[in-house]
């Protein structure tokens, strides 16, 4: 320890240069870092749910519920299976141990109900795993004096792709749309002057819209599965469909006195779908309905990629649509919820009472070291220096603690905020120890230098105990299981880099 501290005395310039480095670099990280209110977690839950159309919860528990449970038991570190078995749809909850790869869960969970045989008219399941991430970090409302298909329209057109363009956004969910629909309308008088049933017509609908299998391409070293697709790409496709064959008419009878002539049956006549049924395109029924202030309108939800910045993400959002042109006078476009802002507020508290924590600080040592001999003012003079001294240590301490924070791929929440201002106190005192023995040996006689050297050895020992007894206080929460401990886990990180 001697040789590093009088190495720092030696080289002063080149100590002022680390400090200085130091500090520029934690600056910089600290406004690099990711903004967000909590840390990052991988929750250790797996969802799957399945709709089953027309089916009661008995059914649905027994054909959907319990082969999804079956293909998740078989994933490892599983723990628990729950469902959920209602009128038409069933609900799948795995929990696993935590700091298992949730990726690797998800992909395993849907690769093991890729081989399960469903019923017929079970839908496919959809797998999803919970993550903060998945909460829209902005919430939009577009309302106007028109229609909501001309509103959805211009949300499609005009506004959708600016947004999904920001940097970090991962998807833009519409909610209260309307969706177009194809209805058929058959008239059963025409289909049983043809000879037909709805089970043909059915049939040939669903025959004639199909997505098969075509086998796979392999390329550099990925294998990649081909789909061949049969479907209608227009309402008259549908009117020209043919769906069925009628018998022609009977030729007339010959006429009297003339012999038959044995000819052969009439071929049978096509029969499209536009003989027998009227084809329409309407709106569908709507699964969600957004309303602002009383008004209809379309909802969009905007979900941050994981690794994104919630300040970034909400911010470039909002200016890519006030850059927005062609957007009608009427349109009104309302943020319902912003992240972001919670976001800002939360840690701008944070920071001002950090930062009202450092003034008190070095008041208080201001204070302590005052002195009013001779003068009131020549006193409070010498006292400047080894505040200011105290009062660098503190940002020193703290933007060396940001630089490790960035090193390890942490993000700024509440918890590293809350480690870096613990550690304040933890600072001020080993420089207020520190430097009243600098002082006592100066009043003993001892040379500027020689009195900072013997008096940094003397209590240092001391300084570093107690500072690696802090340490070990803190540290163990980080070895915390659970969800409890991925909390705390960067707090303590927090307070033993600062320190």
């Amino acid at each position: 320890m001697r040789f590093i501290i009088s190495l720092a005395l030696r080289k002063r310039s080149v100590t002022l240069l680390a400090i200085v480095l130091i500090l520029a670099a934690g600056a910089f990280a600290y406004r690099q870092l990711p903004v967000e209110l909590f840390p990052e977690i991988d929750f250790p839950f797996v969802t799957v749910t399945a709709f089953y159309p027309s089916a009661n919860p008995e059914s649905v528990a027994r054909d959907v519920a319990e082969p999804i449970e079956r293909a998740i038991e078989d994933v490892p570190g599983v723990e628990s299976v729950q469902s959920v078995s209602a009128d038409n749809s069933a609900l799948v909850i795995g929990v696993f141990e935590f700091g298992v790869d949730m990726t690797e869960v998800e992909a395993a969970v849907s690769s093991n109900l890729s081989g399960v045989a469903f019923p017929e008219g079970v839908g496919d399941p959809v797998v999803a795993r919970f993550s903060p991430d998945a909460i829209p970090v902005l919430q939009l409302s577009v309302v106007g004096e028109r229609g909501l298909v001309d509103i959805q329209r211009i949300v499609s057109e005009l506004l959708l792709p600016p947004i999904t363009d920001v940097d970090g956004v991962f998807a833009a969910n519409v909610s209260g749309g309307v969706s177009r629909e194809i209805s058929i309308r058959v008239d059963r008088e025409a289909l049983s002057d043809k000879g037909l049933s709805m089970f043909q017509v059915s049939q040939t609908l669903r025959n004639n819209s199909v997505v098969l299998p075509g086998g796979a391409i392999f390329d550099d070293g990925r294998l990649l599965p081909v789909k061949t697709v049969s479907g209608y790409e227009s309402l008259d496709d549908l009117r020209n469909l043919t769906v069925g064959f009628a018998r022609s008419q009977a030729l007339s009878a010959p006429a009297a006195g003339v012999p038959p002539v044995p000819s052969a049956p009439p071929p049978p006549v096509p029969v499209s779908l536009g003989e027998i049924a009227e084809v329409e395109i309407g709106d569908a029924a709507r699964a969600s309905v957004s309303r602002t202030n009383g008004r209809e309108g379309i909802g969009i939800g905007v979900v941050k990629e994981p690794d994104a910045n919630t300040l970034d993400v909400t911010n470039g959002v909002l200016a890519a649509l006030d850059e927005v042109e062609g957007l009608p006078p009427d349109i009104q476009i309302i943020t319902v919820s912003n992240n972001g802002v919670n976001v800002q507020n939360q840690i701008n508290t944070l920071q001002r009472e950090a930062i009202l924590g450092l003034i008190l600080a070095i008041a208080v040592v201001f204070s302590f070291f005052l002195t009013l001999r001779p003068t009131a003012i020549s006193g409070a003079l010498h006292t400047l220096r080894p505040t200011i001294v105290i009062g660098m240590s503190i940002p020193l301490s703290i933007f060396a603690g940001v630089l490790l924070i960035s090193w390890q791929g942490l993000n700024l929440n509440f918890m590293t905020l809350g480690g870096l201002a613990i550690s304040v106190g933890r600072v001020v005192d080993d420089s207020i120890v520190a430097l009243e023995n600098i002082y006592r040996n100066i009043n003993a006689g001892k040379e500027r230098w020689r009195a900072a050297l013997d008096a940094t050895v003397e209590v240092g020992p001391a300084i570093t105990a107690s500072t690696l007894a802090t340490m070990v206080v803190f540290a163990p929460l980080a070895f915390i299981q659970g969800l409890v401990g991925a909390f705390f886990f960067p707090f303590a990180l927090t307070v033993c880099f600062a320190l």
